[in-house]
């Protein structure tokens, strides 16, 4: 990102000083009537220091004349520093955090793109939502609030307004359930575009790598093999028990057990799904978790999150170790108060500096999901898929080796002759049993049942992937000790299970009933 340019900004705030004395002598009707021409001007000739002034000026009136806000020339400076630099802004003291973020707001606010005001909890919100009011009527309305107990009808209807309040995990849910929907109008958010985050320390740093997840089905029962593990292994001996987490850390002898030491990612996908089961067992023997425990279809952090907006700036009230943290994890540039911040010195420096190499190997992998299922889910060509399915299963089991070849027309398509290795052999095969099923099911039918399976075999393997990847980085030591680098095995597991969602679409598309 390009430096701030100080001069600039600094223009901006003197210029929307001496306008402000001509706003103050307008009406509320004539406020509004600025506003509106603000928005047309900013869709038509898009945005300049001028227009940047005007707008802090009619903003700073609102706030100050809805009474609930008192706005600062640190706030005003703030605001312009997230408007003309695109970065994190830091004000003088804590009071001057809500006018900065809703005067940044706002200016975002004016091109009509669903701007998120990201706080840190639900009293937050509420507390920001109230300090809005008056900008959010020159906007032409209320701004949404999302809250815990805002249901799905009131969501919708949140994102519809041009700014939106909510906390990050507010927001990280509804981007989860909205990357799982199977159509595009069933979408509730409206994309990450503009994220503006008040208290920008604790969202961006203190709650970088919480996650938030949506729950799924209950876990099936347990596996004979994953209970025969589970007797067999002792506490102290092949696991310690961590009340704090709650949670259990497994030793070396249990991690003998549990995974092979060298096998391909089928044979260790298959491993850790039963080492999952077996974890599963052992907190419920420690009472640690109760016979309900759900699998997570989904789950995103709270940096993985906020990376993915477009436009990420925010209000930092100046606690000590955030500028150097939002370089590190976000890299966006820190610009500090014009003077020393009259920091709280009951709230603590930012926390040490969290490894996030794993969770971004994660974040890609999600990255890949989210497109491939947005693809079905928008874009789904049936005829083409009927077309490449085969191409791309082939491929996949020729590069485990003939056997896999084999193994997998057969496992398909069933009976003695299919049993080839030849490539080009299976790929006629498995076309001639998809134009069988097409045909006995109609064209159409056979193209809608495809989209469907494509989705609900994508859901479900990625679950399955995560699952997995959430239990390589609970015991990551003991896998480290006998697996080596976790990276190539979370990207082998990754690889692997690609390979497998389109295996089971074919086995679906082939044998579902219709």
């Amino acid at each position: 990102m390009a430096p701030i340019d100080a001069d600039r900004v600094m223009w901006v705030v003197k210029r929307s000083e001496v306008l402000a004395s001509e706003v103050r002598s307008s009406s509320a009707d004539e406020l509004r009537s600025a506003s509106r021409a603000l928005a047309s001007e900013r869709a038509d000739r898009g945005v300049s220091p001028e227009f940047t002034a005007r707008t802090l000026a009619v903003g700073r009136d609102a706030l100050s004349r809805g009474g609930r806000t008192d706005v600062s020339r640190h706030a005003v400076l703030a605001a312009a520093v997230m408007a003309e630099g695109g970065t994190i802004a830091e004000v003088r003291a804590s009071g001057d955090v809500a006018a900065a973020t809703g005067l940044a707001a706002y200016w975002f606010g004016l091109a009509d793109h669903g701007v998120h005001l990201v706080t840190a909890d639900d009293w937050s919100s509420r507390a920001q939502h109230v300090s809005f009011a008056p900008l959010a009527g020159l906007l032409g309305g209320e701004a949404g609030l999302l809250l815990a107990e805002t249901d799905a009808a009131q969501r919708r209807r949140a994102y519809t307004a041009p700014v939106t309040v909510g906390s990050y995990s507010q927001f990280a849910t509804d981007y989860l359930r909205d990357s799982l929907r199977d159509s595009a109008g069933e979408l509730t958010q409206r994309g990450l575009g503009v994220a503006v985050v008040a208290d920008a320390c604790a969202v961006l740093i203190d709650a970088a790598s919480l996650v938030s997840y949506l729950s799924g089905s209950p876990r099936e029962s347990p596996s004979r093999r994953a209970e025969a593990a589970a007797a067999l292994l002792r506490r102290g001996e092949d696991y310690t028990v961590v009340p704090s987490l709650p949670g259990i850390t497994f030793g070396s002898r249990a991690a003998g057990q549990l995974w092979p030491q060298a096998a391909g990612p089928a044979d260790l996908a298959a491993a850790l799904d039963t080492a999952q089961e077996v974890e599963v067992l052992l907190l419920q023997r420690e009472g640690l978790a109760d016979g309900d425990r759900r699998s997570v279809r989904a789950d995103i952090t709270t940096q993985g999150l906020l990376r993915d907006y477009r436009v990420l700036v925010g209000v930092s009230d100046g606690r000590p170790g955030c500028a150097d943290a939002v370089a590190r994890i976000y890299g966006l540039e820190y610009q500090a108060a014009t003077s020393r911040p009259r920091w709280n010195w009951q709230r603590k420096a930012v926390p040490a500096p969290v490894d996030l190499a794993f969770e971004r190997i994660v974040d890609e992998q999600r990255a890949v999901f989210h497109h491939d299922r947005q693809q079905v889910r928008d874009g789904f060509d049936g005829r083409l898929a009927l077309g490449s399915l085969p191409s791309t299963a082939v491929e996949a089991w020729s590069a485990r080796g003939a056997n896999e070849i084999s193994r997998g027309l057969y496992d398909l398509v069933g009976g003695d002759e299919y049993r080839t290795a030849d490539p080009e052999v299976t790929k006629l095969a498995l076309r001639h049993a998809l134009d069988r099923r097409s045909a006995a099911l109609g064209d159409e039918h056979m193209r809608k049942l495809l989209r469907h399976v494509s989705l609900a075999v994508l859901d479900d393997q990625w679950a399955a992937h995560l699952g997995r990847v959430r239990f390589v980085q609970r015991h990551g030591r003991a896998l480290k000790e006998s697996l080596g680098p976790l990276a190539p095995i979370l990207n082998e597991l990754f690889v692997w299970s690609q390979q497998l969602t389109v295996e089971h679409i074919l086995g679906y598309a082939l044998h579902a009933k219709s």
